[in-house]
């Protein structure tokens, strides 16, 4: 069993895939095949395990869903109707919390009121911030 469609979970999957590997190549200077690698891999490091621990859970909602049987359907009712709204609200607030943004873009400033994962910053960016930090500094104390 896969991802659900009905839930968009392969879409947000692709999109998230895209700006995490997008993230990686950015980050890579000089262009050389090992550091191609190293960053294709990073990437799977970065994704693979949150990736591989949403199919169980794709698998028990395809059940409360979509189950026919007498235990899923009892199941379904319990989970829908007598699983507190805030235990509802926890796992939501934590599928949620994961939204990663390109790091070589300006970043969107957290809106409502749900926490967000901080994502590794770009060490692209991080190195020629430094870098410049280290001139302004040599500058000054020419």
């Amino acid at each position: 069993m896969g991802l659900l469609p009905s839930t968009g979970a392969g879409a947000v999957n692709a999109m998230q895939d895209a700006v995490i590997l997008a993230n990686h190549l950015y980050d890579i200077k000089p262009t050389s095949f090992e550091s191609i690698k190293q960053a294709l891999s990073d990437f799977k490091e970065e994704r693979f395990d949150a990736v591989k621990e949403q199919y169980p859970q794709a698998e028990f909602a395809a059940q409360l869903q979509f189950g026919h049987t007498l235990w899923e359907r009892v199941l379904r009712h319990i989970l829908f109707n007598w699983i507190p709204k805030s235990m509802q609200l926890k796992r939501m607030t934590k599928d949620n919390a994961y939204r990663p943004q390109a790091n070589f873009l300006p970043q969107a400033p957290k809106r409502g009121t749900l926490d967000v994962i901080s994502q590794k910053p770009s060490k692209r960016i991080q190195k020629e911030k430094e870098e410049e930090e280290a001139k302004k500094h040599a500058v000054t104390v020419l």
